[in-house]
């Protein structure tokens, strides 16, 4: 009964929850009844819902393109498979003559004249509207690409992606569970290319 459902909060580890920074304790969302993790969009809609306001949940549509966007952020509280694999795959991809493009995070200075830069999230979006692949670590600009309706790949490294995915159409890797490598990520965008992602 969704109505004696007491929330749990919101975390990065299933089980017992970690204590961020200030030392409050989180916990992943639990689907009330399965008591499995469930997204984290799904858990504050269940909220909204416990107060008597309509939910509404919009589709993403997907925008199907042959192209590929890597953003190689780095990590700075959180741990994340490094700026430099990225780049590696760039390089990689580029060898194999797919259409693909490197989008500068404005944590790293990357020097790389092929960079794509923007100072506007109203221009990355517009950028977006071009659809494709998106590849990152798990990140804000995924989440932004993914309801933008690019098929996303987001490597996780400290959070649960069974939580914290991007919306619509995606595949995640998570360290210590997923083989995450250069030539397997690169495995991985090629057959999507290939089966029009």
């Amino acid at each position: 009964n969704l109505s004696n459902h007491k929330p749990r909060g919101i975390g990065k580890s299933k089980g017992q929850g970690v204590k961020d920074s200030s030392g409050f304790k989180t916990l992943e969302p639990l689907n009330p009844r399965t008591l499995e993790p469930f997204h984290v969009e799904d858990y504050q809609l269940m909220q909204l819902g416990q107060y008597g306001i309509q939910v509404i949940k919009k589709e993403i549509q997907p925008r199907l393109s042959k192209r590929v966007i890597i953003y190689p952020e780095m990590g700075f509280k959180k741990a994340k498979w490094h700026h430099e694999n990225f780049i590696k795959l760039y390089w990689l991809l580029k060898s194999k003559n797919v259409d693909v493009y490197i989008l500068e995070p404005l944590s790293i200075k990357l020097e790389l004249k092929e960079k794509i830069s923007f100072q506007e999230l109203s221009d990355i979006r517009d950028f977006f509207k071009g659809g494709g692949i998106f590849v990152s670590n798990d990140s804000g600009m995924a989440h932004l690409a993914g309801i933008c309706g690019l098929f996303t790949i987001t490597l996780f490294t400290d959070y649960d992606p069974e939580i914290w995915h991007p919306r619509g159409h995606y595949i995640t890797l998570q360290q210590g569970v997923d083989q995450i490598n250069v030539p397997t990520i690169e495995a991985r965008i090629i057959e999507l290319l290939a089966h029009g992602s």
